[in-house]
């Protein structure tokens, strides 16, 4: 019997493709944390049928085609234009600036990248502004950098429980890990904060 794993190597349509940029990696990174966790209890799959899942759904996209990009994906420009609009209703500290994501132009992006490129690279801007105003002792800065973060916050989609990661949003473990960072920073504490800025923005 065929290893499964090989099977899988050796039918995954990306496996000739370049690494993806970070960008477009954090991009996946963040659709992985949207997808929302079903709840209903289940035996735990065995090793091998996830293997055999894998190799399924690796060879459906493969033959999906041009339908599925058609009414999924966008193309690098798509998401710089859809960036300029989204990142204009997220506020930034005074004097911060906006980066033009890095994307692959040959790369294709799932559903609302845009908003979730300018949600993570707000959210990181204000846990920076927070993490300096901590460090230099300004408490008047951290509480402003916390009301920064909360208007960030209160623009984070929650992902409809059971739609396609093409909707976009975040599940509600991770929308209630950023209301915990927002409560430690009103109250000083510094450690989710800093975990996070080593984790996803530095």
């Amino acid at each position: 019997m065929p290893d499964v794993l090989e099977l899988v190597r050796a039918h995954d349509p990306a496996g000739t493709l370049p690494p993806a940029p970070d960008a477009e990696r954090e991009a996946l990174r963040l659709r992985v944390l949207a997808t929302p966790v079903r709840t209903a209890r289940r035996r735990r799959a065995r090793p091998l049928a996830v293997a055999f899942a894998a190799l399924v759904a690796a060879l459906a996209l493969a033959t999906a085609g041009w339908g599925v990009y058609e009414t999924v994906f966008q193309t690098a420009d798509d998401v710089r234009s859809d960036f300029t609009v989204e990142s204009a209703k997220i506020p930034l500290p005074p004097g911060a600036h906006w980066q033009e994501p890095s994307l692959d132009e040959q790369g294709l992006y799932v559903g609302p990248a845009a908003k979730m490129f300018a949600l993570w690279q707000a959210t990181c801007i204000w846990f920076e502004e927070w993490d300096a105003a901590y460090r230099s002792g300004d408490e008047p800065g951290m509480a402003a950098a916390a009301v920064g973060f909360e208007r960030v916050r209160a623009l984070m989609p929650l992902h409809p429980e059971g739609a396609s990661e093409d909707v976009g949003g975040y599940d509600a473990a991770s929308l209630a890990h950023y209301d915990r960072i927002l409560r430690e920073q009103r109250r000083g504490e510094p450690l989710n904060t800093e975990q996070y800025l080593v984790a996803n923005c530095r």
